[in-house]
């Protein structure tokens, strides 16, 4: 009889997305059974929605935020007022992002690039969902300049939503004509813009042993993407940038951003004005009596 011929072995091995896509979908059954878990002991953590005021439109498509109205965030716990009671990461600065960042459900987002309005609209939640939306401040009358106690209310705190419309979907850049005839191509800050606005300046002082701030500066040479559609001359640009159009567009930047405004009516009990005044974030914002 003929010899039968054995088939050849074949091994096969999954190709990138495939083995991506596999072990996503291995994460997300564990983290449904341990959610499951949690709930049938009694120990799930609950949960908010919380709307974002940029609603997503400028996150790009590669973003897990992008057209993304609302992000799902759990309360804090004891171990996060760990982290916020810790002296090394207050003294860094990173005590609340690390809380924030903990808090978010879908942890694939980065917290470095959301919008410096939308993570203060996290932060906001955060706090009134744990600790309530009172909040015991000291505030100096813009009239008088008596210094009051104040008991700001959160809740009532209003978002200022995204109006503008970007240059193309998914993009954060947008277009203002300063009082020169300039069109500025510009972008709105992120946290990651922040932290490193904030580094660079503290490298700066100690390098120079210097006083001074440059925050105006700094923050236009981070927004301004062009100068009438030229992205080399920013730097020489912002130096040599008119008080009046800096002005104008750090104003229509200011009205036109997506964020929380830290504001709310005032009477002074020294001259009995009502008015507005900002709400600092002061260390009693997250460690209140």
């Amino acid at each position: 009889m003929p010899e039968e011929k054995s088939s050849p072995s074949v091994t096969f091995e999954p190709t990138g997305d495939i083995k991506e896509r596999g072990e996503k979908a291995g994460r997300d059954m564990a983290r449904q059974l341990g959610e499951e878990a949690k709930a049938k002991a009694g120990f799930e953590i609950p949960k908010d929605l919380v709307r974002l005021p940029s609603a997503g439109k400028i996150y790009p498509p590669s973003s897990p935020l992008y057209k993304i109205q609302e992000i799902e965030v759990r309360q804090m716990t004891a171990a996060d007022e760990d982290i916020l009671t810790s002296r090394a990461l207050i003294r860094s600065g990173k005590a609340i992002d690390m809380v924030i960042q903990n808090c978010l459900v879908d942890k694939s987002i980065n917290l470095d690039d959301l919008l410096l309005g939308d993570k203060n609209r996290l932060m906001i939640s955060l706090r009134t969902s744990s600790y309530g939306a009172d909040y015991n401040i000291k505030v100096s009358c813009p009239s008088c300049a008596e210094e009051s106690d104040f008991e700001a209310d959160l809740a009532k705190l209003t978002v200022n939503n995204l109006e503008l419309e970007p240059t193309a979907e998914g993009v954060n850049s947008f277009a203002f004509e300063v009082p020169s005839g300039r069109i500025i191509e510009f972008k709105f800050m992120t946290s990651g813009d922040q932290h490193r606005i904030s580094e660079a300046q503290a490298n700066l002082k100690k390098a120079t042993n210097s006083q001074a701030d440059n925050n105006i500066t700094s923050r236009l040479m981070n927004q301004i993407l062009s100068v009438d559609g030229n992205s080399d001359v920013i730097g020489e640009y912002v130096r040599n940038m008119t008080a009046r159009d800096s002005r104008a567009l750090r104003k229509y930047i200011d009205d036109n951003e997506p964020d929380v405004i830290m504001k709310q009516s005032f009477e002074c009990s020294a001259c009995g004005v009502s008015q507005e005044v900002d709400l600092p974030l002061t260390v009693t914002f997250f460690w209140p009596e």
